[in-house]
């Protein structure tokens, strides 16, 4: 607005409306009802629309299957199980066969197990190292005591042959527990592992597992662990140093024996009990009458104190010892 210039009107800044642009109520509301057919609603949601979830690489053709734990992990327990054999499998679930039972699993929790090739499977009755376990090489610590073994077991096959300790069929014999009586060095060694560190931490951390030696090489219980070392010692004897061990110090295991006797080929072991896995064993039998709240009275239990039960343990110690020293002065 400039000042001294009259006041425009308000209706002027409106065009005039003149009957040629106004539309005819029936024409409008026509184009008005197709306008508004033409109109489609947008979709709420997209529930029934197919979308394409993460899959492993193999995972619809793997024949076994790895299972991931869930659960609270002991200490250097493997993120994963298995490998388990593949039942069925769809979209969500995969079934699986585990101990004999069918178990339906999430298929977010199991990735593909690779088998080897039959060119490349050995004896599946042992623990069958990785695919990527180069050849063997036997460590300087290793070869070493292979050779200070066959040098002590051949002092002590010596040695049995000029004490004339000598079976019917002309085999020396040797008494010992893989470590030879008279010269007190070791004839066999064995190891036994139930686990493998390189193996777990590389499954842990869901990466490959590295060119490495396989040092799990047992599968059954850690108790059983020792006697069947001594029992293979016992059966490598004959054909790898030439002698029989007739003798051998035992603890009491009565099963440890009995393995002895079904799978030593020229059997007729004979055992000597320890002293003091007798004695041990022997006070363990009175602790537990101790505490045997069914079957033994209170009056009973009172009398078997610890004083009372150390004082019988060195009863059969000095029995054993009496007729051991009886035998050397006959």
């Amino acid at each position: 607005m400039t000042y001294g210039q009259g006041v425009r009107l308000p209706g002027e800044f409106l065009a005039d409306t003149t009957p040629d642009n106004q539309l005819e109520a029936e024409t409008y509301v026509t184009q008005l009802r197709k306008q508004i057919r033409s109109m489609k609603p947008t979709p709420a949601s997209n529930h029934n629309t197919h979308k394409s979830t993460f899959q492993l690489k193999d995972i619809n053709t793997a024949t076994h299957v790895y299972i991931r734990v869930d659960a609270a992990k002991r200490p250097l327990q493997a993120s994963y199980e298995g490998p388990y054999p593949v039942v069925t499998r769809n979209d969500k679930t995969t079934t699986i066969r585990r101990h004999g039972t069918d178990i339906i699993i999430s298929s977010d929790r199991v990735k593909p197990a690779y088998q080897e090739t039959d060119e490349e499977q050995t004896d599946t009755s042992k623990t069958t190292p990785p695919a990527t376990t180069p050849p063997a090489k036997r460590p300087v610590w290793m070869s070493s005591s292979l050779i200070e073994m066959e040098n002590a077991a051949v002092d002590d096959k010596n040695l049995a042959i000029e004490n004339a300790d000598v079976d019917l069929d002309g085999m020396p014999w040797i008494t010992g527990v893989i470590i030879g009586k008279r010269t007190g060095r070791i004839l066999y060694m064995g190891v036994r592992n139930k686990f493998c560190i390189i193996c777990t931490k590389s499954q842990n951390a869901n990466v490959e597992v590295p060119t490495h030696t396989y040092f799990r090489n047992w599968t059954g219980s850690s108790v059983a662990m020792e006697s069947d070392i001594i029992v293979e010692g016992f059966m490598q004897s004959e054909r790898v140093y030439g002698v029989r061990y007739k003798k051998v110090i035992a603890d009491g295991d009565s099963s440890f024996y009995a393995k002895i006797i079904e799978k030593v080929s020229y059997g007729q072991v004979l055992t000597v009990e320890c002293k003091n896995h007798v004695v041990n064993n022997y006070g363990k039998r009175l602790y537990k009458i101790k505490n045997d709240t069914k079957t033994v009275s209170l009056a009973a239990r009172k009398l078997l104190s610890v004083e009372i039960i150390k004082k019988l343990q060195k009863c059969p110690e000095k029995a054993i010892m009496i007729t051991h020293m009886g035998t050397l002065v006959r």
